[in-house]
């Protein structure tokens, strides 16, 4: 083979290598979506550590850098992340009523056997946007209900279901 022939077929196949090179290091770049994810929603983006991950992580989103956050705590999965928080003057109103909820046929509930204090067992004032959480500890099963305070669009909030548990106590 010719001298001038080796010379071209090296350089041909350094810049095949350098252009690989180039597509895997832009690959992941080119990956990140141009607007951000909903959060909880599938997305790709870059971990904390630097990995490249594709996935559903409940409470998480990717932002336009392709970087993924956490939501923030008035923000449910499904919904936009650059949600403003809102209004502080918009609260649910506390309870004076136990609360009793059912899972897969089982019934929970947080009323205590006698008095009590506690108030993990009634809904406080709570702001919109955050959570309570509800304990059932007595009885024959045991459960925690969550419920968020929900903001509605003429001004007010309410209390809304976001999850419970229930079971037998072992």
């Amino acid at each position: 083979m010719v001298p001038a022939m080796k010379r071209a077929i090296k350089l041909f196949m350094a810049g095949v290598a350098v252009l690989f090179l180039a597509l895997i290091v832009a690959a992941p770049m080119a990956a990140h979506a141009a607007e951000p994810s909903k959060c909880g929603a599938w997305a790709t983006g870059t971990r904390s550590d630097g990995m490249l991950w594709t996935g559903a992580q409940s409470r998480m989103w990717v932002d336009a850098a392709g970087v993924w956050r956490q939501c923030q705590p008035w923000i449910k999965d499904g919904d936009d992340p650059t949600m403003p928080e809102p209004a502080p003057e918009v609260f649910c109103a506390a309870r004076d009523t136990y609360e009793v909820w059912e899972v897969d046929g089982l019934q929970c509930s947080s009323i205590p056997p006698g008095f009590s204090t506690s108030t993990t067992m009634m809904l406080p004032r709570t702001k919109a946007g955050r959570v309570a959480l509800i304990r059932a500890e007595w009885g024959p099963t045991r459960g925690l209900l969550v419920m968020r305070c929900t903001p509605r669009p003429h001004g007010t909030a309410e209390w809304r279901v976001e999850g419970s548990t229930c079971a037998y106590r072992e």
